[in-house]
């Protein structure tokens, strides 16, 4: 019976200091009604169980050593006066809060936000600010959203750059997140709005084979993939022989989501694969 095996990715280059690509994951509402809930407007982009997407964190040898580290995301609530005018925003009074739910993902990793102070500087925190280990279920840390101190009428609009995502150990981490009003600006001096549903991100630490699935003589090899990054798969039948492994697919350009290499030509008694990544 023939046998398959998967390599944790290969890291072509020594990682240096990496912040992931610049997403808007954006915090609206239906109507500006008070008493409705608050949406994640585009949360078809992020969401682990139909989107594809997938945020990488490299691992870090300066300013954050030891973690895996990426820009964060959750950082836009639609705007009022200024901006997109197609995308409706809040009521005004409404200050957004982004919490911490869950996090899943490998034994005893944990999943931190280097948050900025008030409304950030544009500089990127240096501060662990809360950390989720691995299987929290019910966390209620949160992030602040909107660029407002919870004020009547005050403009809920927020685009805070500068804070930061990471984790302690290399693997696959899932984040549920929940957006929601910490304004007592409504009735009985209640929120604005009610929370959103709850959303669920992927998050890769460092490279990696996510599955291999087979069938007679194909073999489909799924990978997250960053963008900025380019990607390689290469094979050998003999582990113990460093000179035996072959590029048989690649370069894959990153696009932050999980993609699929394919091998046609599988046909030895036993295959080991790893996924190589260099920065062109």
């Amino acid at each position: 019976m023939r046998k398959l095996y998967r390599i944790a990715g290969l890291m072509g280059l020594l990682p240096m200091i990496a912040i992931g690509a610049h997403h808007h994951c954006i915090i609206s509402a239906p109507q500006i009604t008070a008493g409705i809930p608050l949406t994640f407007n585009n949360d078809y982009a992020f969401a682990a169980e139909t989107s594809g997407f997938v945020l990488t964190l490299d691992y870090n040898t300066n300013t954050y050593a030891g973690y895996y580290i990426t820009a964060g995301i959750l950082n836009n609530v639609a705007f009022t006066s200024e901006g997109d005018e197609s995308i409706t925003h809040p009521v005004d009074g409404t200050q957004v809060r982004v919490r911490f739910v869950a996090v899943s993902g490998p034994p005893g990793g944990s999943f931190g936000v280097w948050d900025v102070a008030g409304f950030g500087n544009g500089n990127n925190s240096t501060t662990l600010t809360f950390s989720l280990p691995v299987g929290t279920t019910n966390g209620n840390n949160s992030v602040l959203v909107s660029e407002n101190s919870g004020e009547p009428f005050a403009d809920p609009y927020g685009h805070i750059h500068g804070r930061q995502f990471s984790a302690t150990k290399p693997g696959l981490y899932l984040l549920t997140v929940q957006a929601y009003d910490a304004s007592h600006n409504g009735a009985g001096g209640g929120p604005l709005h009610t929370p959103t549903s709850l959303l669920s991100i992927y998050f890769q630490a460092g490279p990696a084979i996510s599955a291999i699935t087979h069938s007679t003589n194909e073999v489909a090899i799924s990978f997250p993939s960053q963008v900025g990054k380019d990607y390689y798969l290469e094979a050998s039948a003999n582990l113990s022989d460093t000179n035996s492994w072959q590029t048989i697919s690649g370069p894959v350009s990153g696009n932050d989501s999980f993609q699929v290499f394919t091998d046609l030509n599988w046909s030895a008694d036993q295959q080991f694969y790893r996924v190589r990544v260099t920065t062109p």
